[in-house]
């Protein structure tokens, strides 16, 4: 069997990005963008702290969104829905960087 996959993308992240993701205490989320073919897409990255079961994964997750405030304050909401195992829901402050 080979291990070459000649449709696959290269896809190009900022290493310190990724490394301060790796290295913030879980849980913890992070958003970021990703580059593939001089194309940027945004980037939702979860570290549930926790090893999700395979029987959860294997199928994806939900995601739900929603966002939060009134004119003097606004909040992101971020719902992550593993089937049968948890939901892990996250809230961002958009003006704080």
């Amino acid at each position: 069997m080979s291990n070459v996959y000649p449709l696959l993308p290269k896809l190009a992240l900022n290493r310190r990005f990724v490394r301060d993701f790796l290295d913030a205490a879980e849980p913890c989320c992070a958003l970021g963008v990703i580059e593939e073919r001089k194309q940027a897409y945004p980037l939702l990255a979860l570290r549930p702290g926790v090893v999700l079961p395979d029987h959860c994964t294997e199928h994806g997750f939900e995601l739900g969104h929603s966002v939060l405030g009134d004119s003097k304050y606004e909040i992101v909401h971020f719902a992550f829905e593993f089937g049968g195992f948890a939901t892990y829901n996250v809230l961002l402050n958009p003006s704080d960087p």
